[in-house]
């Protein structure tokens, strides 16, 4: 066969399809339009590629400078949107099982006293580990958070007794950690995700479509 008859079938062929998918509205929505607004919708599901503002709330029991301090700083973290805040823990847990929020701070009594006073006391997160993305977001930013904070009082007590801040800094992080995330340092939800949810999507299309 010919290079020009090669060209001429393929042409051929192509005009005929073309044909088809232009001849009805249904054919030229599923064919040509809904797999450029699946382009579109997956290039822009993700937005800066990771999760931001969600939802959370935060339980303020204590009520003094201490916790709001917390609270303004759980404000701040781009993965969370402090949209209430609870007088008691049960409103917070109900509002998680309603999914109206995806996870709450819980600052417990006497937290301020018990901190400078040098006892243990604990801060209680809690998250709807149902949605396994939105949970591990929520978990890894509150660890994230209250790490540097669960740490302060040590540093308070030993800044007092004249340590330097070189030798806090060896005690209480004595080995250095570096994280390199491979093929997505920026770890970034569209580099894995938007490939296969497009072709997923574009194969169900065709399946539709050739049954019809």
């Amino acid at each position: 066969m010919s290079i020009h008859s090669e060209k001429g079938s393929f042409f051929s062929v192509f005009e005929r399809e073309i044909a088809r998918m232009t001849s009805r509205r249904l054919y030229f929505g599923v064919c040509i339009v809904l797999p450029l607004f699946c382009v579109f919708f997956m290039a822009t599901i993700f937005g800066s590629g990771q999760m931001e503002n969600l939802p959370i709330g935060i339980v303020d029991l204590d009520q003094t400078a201490t916790s709001r301090n917390i609270s303004r700083t759980i404000e701040t973290v781009p993965t969370f949107n402090v949209i209430a805040h609870y007088t008691d823990d049960i409103s917070a847990r109900t509002a998680t099982q309603q999914k109206k929020i995806y996870g709450y701070l819980v600052i417990p009594e006497n937290f301020e006293e018990n901190v400078l006073s040098g006892k243990t006391t604990t801060l209680s997160y809690y998250y709807h580990y149902a949605l396994l993305s939105v949970g591990s977001e929520i978990q890894g930013a509150f660890e994230t958070v209250l790490q540097p904070l669960a740490i302060t009082p040590i540093i308070n007590e030993a800044t007092a007794l004249g340590i330097s801040e070189n030798q806090i800094e060896d005690f209480l992080v004595p080995v250095n950690e570096q994280g390199h995330p491979l093929y997505n340092p920026d770890l970034d939800y569209s580099v894995y995700l938007s490939n296969p949810f497009f072709f997923i999507l574009f194969q169900v299309i065709i399946l539709l479509v050739t049954v019809y």
